[in-house]
């Protein structure tokens, strides 16, 4: 009897012994599973430290640049001066966020900043991919917008707060890189008005990317400094200026003459009752005049509302189609269109040679000009690329016609 009380004393102490070593266990790994994920938010929190100093004082920066090009371009009243305007909470503000907008405009690399939420003790955040939009250093936290879950295209996300402990981010960034390439020189913003004695609601202000990084390579933060960067400043956009100016009046005379141009070829190109090469009839009767007038008649009226059509400038208007490329003629007379060209000429060579050249390659697509294609060759615009494919398509066919001959 007394062997078996000792066995039952024996057997409550293991138990209870298990037990509490078994709590033991568990509090100490909550305590290092906790250890850990403390572990991993600082080593965020360390990552991003310096990217947010870097964006910050780039932001900073353009602060300057965008008050001292106002003070430059004179768009501000008189009475203003940098001390000043420093005084009103809600001219700062706008500018402010202007710079912001410039800095995600200019410099902002998405692939820098997306990132995988991790730790916010919310399932349903905890491995949806985000996008840094802008740094709040007021909620000390990370604009961003944050996708469905598998999902990563930010249109379908939405924007929300995120710390940057529980950004772990998808690509790691040197500091020298983060968001250092530019995307664009020039962005053109508006300020809303929040002067007094000024009437525009808004005004205009440019910034110049290569102006910026000249001014903060000599002077690592110009807002800090005397004079000496608002003068580079000032040295640098005055040349940039006058050079716009030459090629602005340079493209205005090459746009009279190529007008010029097109007048000519617009009135030496009237139509007539019959081509220069055009096949002759045989055992049909000639048209009587009245049937020659109808059809030149009809011609002048397609010219003159195709150059109607040309020289009107409406916005969005894609103009009217005015030929399919490629196309044969009935007097093999498309590449005599080539004649007198320099850029063309040098592959004519003597021998026969026919329109079909231009659909033995087996090409399917077809390039379509219009009248907007036509206004794109005027100087200072950009050239439609359907110009473009047109004019390789047809020195191709050139270059490939002569082989042809050749072999």
């Amino acid at each position: 009897m007394l062997r078996e009380n000792i066995n039952l004393q024996l057997s409550k102490y293991i138990i209870l012994f298990t037990g509490l070593t078994r709590r033991q266990h568990r509090t100490a790994d909550y305590h290092r599973f906790v250890a850990l994920r403390e572990q991993r938010k600082q080593s965020r929190r360390m990552y991003w430290k310096p990217l947010i100093g870097i964006e910050l004082a780039t932001i900073l920066s353009i602060v300057w640049y965008l008050k001292m090009e106002l003070f430059r371009t004179r768009k501000l009243p008189s009475y203003a001066t940098p001390s000043q305007l420093d005084k009103l909470p809600a001219f700062q503000q706008e500018i402010s966020n202007k710079a912001t907008v410039v800095y995600n405009t200019v410099y902002r690399n998405v692939q820098h900043g997306q990132f995988v939420l991790a730790d916010t003790g919310n399932d349903e955040l905890d491995g949806r991919i985000g996008f840094v939009d802008w740094y709040d250093s007021v909620n000390v936290g990370y604009r961003a917008v944050v996708c469905p879950r598998g999902c990563s295209d930010q249109r379908n996300g939405r924007h929300m707060l995120v710390r940057p402990e529980n950004m772990e981010h998808m690509t790691k960034i040197r500091e020298s890189q983060y968001n250092q390439e530019a995307t664009q020189d020039v962005c053109h913003i508006g300020l809303q008005n929040t002067l007094p004695q000024l009437d525009a609601d808004t005004i205009e202000v440019v910034f110049r990317h290569t102006v910026f990084q000249r001014i903060c390579a000599k002077y690592n933060k110009p807002q800090s400094q005397a004079d000496e960067p608002y003068e580079l400043m000032v040295r640098l956009l005055d040349d940039i200026e006058q050079n716009e100016a030459k090629e602005r009046e340079k493209v205005e005379k090459d746009r009279i003459e190529y007008e010029k141009v097109m007048e000519h070829f617009f009135s030496t190109h009237s139509p007539v009752e019959r081509r220069p090469r055009k096949r002759a009839r045989r055992h049909v009767p000639n048209s009587n005049p009245s049937r020659a007038i109808q059809i030149n008649s009809v011609w002048k009226a397609k010219i003159e509302h195709m150059r109607n059509t040309t020289n009107r400038n409406e916005p969005n208007d894609s103009g009217e189609t005015l030929f399919n490329f490629p196309f044969l003629t009935n007097d093999n007379s498309l590449l005599s269109c080539s004649e007198n060209m320099n850029e063309l000429n040098e592959h004519h060579v003597n021998g026969i040679r026919h329109d079909n050249i231009f659909s033995r390659r087996g090409d399917t697509d077809q390039i379509i000009i219009t009248t907007e294609s036509l206004r794109s060759l005027s100087p200072g615009i950009d050239i439609d690329e359907d110009v473009l494919n047109f004019c390789l398509k047809w020195y191709v066919s050139e270059f490939f016609s002569l082989h042809i001959i050749h072999i």
